[in-house]
């Protein structure tokens, strides 16, 4: 007699048109890879942003976060401590340091920081920025890494070609053209790229990822979806026959592998329906200026559980194969939002990184990158433990984690060392996809940052040996 097989993009299907999908069990048929990359199961591809430069003004090394010592086991500093604090977290993290982004005029450099640095940073091309302007007229020239990786990937069957998210609601004082999300795309004949715009709703996106009524166009049926809407009845009580046929039919592993993938929706629903109303809808960017704030900073709205939702979310889309291959953007550049809640400083991030924190500001400006990397750390221990195709979802997975900026000598005065900078950079690579090398410490000394996307989208099987100007991957990190 056949085994009981499903196929890997198998749904629990229910009541009102909901649908959930399943995560990685035994029982699903080897999925047919289009590239030979995928034989051992799909890849994923995921680029995370913040919005911070590693070091800051008057600073004379990037703000303990560059490891002292190269190859294995490198040594934790303060920005990157909070990774060391979950086991095995490490491990499956790379750093990349020496990166450099210069401020010219070459085919891969930069005009003005901010929203100039963000077109070579994520397309590997030179920024456009019109004559005697600011930050708020630079544009995209190409089309970013993630975008690539999408059309090579051509999904079928899955819900989003690419996921792109965003943790910031809103940064209130800056006007950058490209700051709201990580995501560009220069079509044929266009003198720009444009900018593909990023989710800012836990709510919204945990909505269309798990479920999937169609309001219509009558206006009682609109009604009674949106009361439906708002009771915010699980999806898991809509799926309960179909789950219960398939629990019936399971390995006591793959059931044991099924409960806990439920319960991780379940609790998942329950944070998004608890969070603040402020993220109800993708017009959240529309709230009252942050500047009207009592704390007098730029503003917080709950980006510590706006974190770790769009986290959840992430994780889960790709347990779920919903997507392959997505974005998380877990600030704006020039971040204004406020470090009073998060850090007890009274003054914005990025204006910690002009040393307005006070005394110390070196270590405060530490102290910040690590509160971004307690978030990133939550996302690669949740995928660390998520079993995956014979491994763990972080197996399959390349992550890029990049920083707005580096830190050096400002332009035209060498000797002045700030946080607008592109020299000094670094990049943070996490995961194990296509033969890349964890828990190492790569100097790559000149390398530009889309070096190490070119060379993780090679990991996961997009063969190609350049990314808008930037041409070769980082020597070592890939076997």
């Amino acid at each position: 007699m056949r085994p009981f097989r499903i196929s890997r993009r198998a749904a629990l299907l229910g009541a009102a048109g909901s649908a959930v999908a399943l995560p990685w069990l035994e029982i699903m048929e080897p999925i047919k890879p289009a590239r030979a990359a995928d034989s051992a199961g799909p890849l994923r591809y995921l680029v995370c942003y913040c919005g911070l430069s590693i070091g800051g003004d008057g600073d004379s090394a990037p703000s303990e976060l560059v490891p002292n010592n190269p190859g294995p086991n490198y040594d934790l500093k303060t920005a990157l401590a909070p990774l060391g604090l979950l086991a095995g977290v490490q491990s499956y993290v790379s750093v990349v340091s020496g990166l450099r982004i210069p401020e010219d005029e070459s085919p891969a450099g930069f005009s003005q920081f901010h929203g100039g640095i963000q077109s070579p940073l994520l397309t590997g091309t030179h920024n456009y920025r019109a004559p005697d302007t600011g930050d708020s007229d630079s544009f995209a020239m190409g089309t970013s890494s993630d975008q690539v990786v999408t059309d090579a990937f051509a999904p079928q069957g899955r819900k989003y070609k690419h996921l792109p998210l965003r943790v910031q609601v809103s940064n209130a004082f800056s006007t950058i053209n490209v700051g709201s999300s990580l995501a560009f795309r220069r079509d044929a004949g266009a003198s720009t790229a444009r900018m593909l715009s990023a989710e800012t709703s836990p709510q919204a996106a945990y909505d269309s990822l798990f479920y999937n009524f169609t309001k219509g166009t009558d206006p009682n049926q609109v009604k009674a979806s949106d009361l439906e809407w708002r009771k915010r009845k699980s999806v898991l009580d809509f799926v309960q026959s179909s789950t219960q046929r398939l629990q019936n039919r399971l390995s006591v592993t793959d059931r044991a592998r099924l409960e806990l993938h439920l319960s991780e929706i379940r609790d998942l629903e329950k944070q998004v329906s608890a969070a603040p109303m402020l993220v109800q809808s993708a017009g959240c960017d529309k709230l009252p200026p942050f500047d009207a704030d009592p704390a007098g900073a730029a503003g917080y709205a709950n980006e510590e559980l706006r974190a770790k939702l769009m986290s959840d979310i992430m994780h889960m889309a790709m347990t779920c194969d919903q997507t392959r291959v997505g974005t998380i953007m877990f600030s704006e550049p020039q971040c204004f939002m406020s470090a009073l809640p998060v850090l007890g400083f009274d003054c914005s991030f990025h204006d910690i990184s002009h040393s307005k924190a006070g005394a110390d500001s070196s270590h405060k400006l530490a102290l910040a990158i690590a509160w971004y990397m307690k978030q990133f750390g939550y996302l690669l221990n949740k995928m660390m433990t998520t079993p995956d195709n014979g491994g763990n979802l972080l197996d399959n997975c390349a992550i890029v984690y990049l920083f707005e900026g580096g830190h050096g000598p400002a332009k035209g005065d060498p000797k002045t060392l700030t946080a607008h900078s592109g020299e000094n950079m670094a990049a943070l690579v996490a995961g194990k996809a296509g033969g890349l090398k964890a828990g190492q410490h790569i100097v790559a000394e000149g390398s530009h940052p889309a070096n190490v996307l070119i060379s993780c989208m090679n990991a996961v099987g997009v063969a190609t040996q350049k990314l808008g100007n930037v041409s070769g991957e980082i020597a070592g990190l890939r076997a």
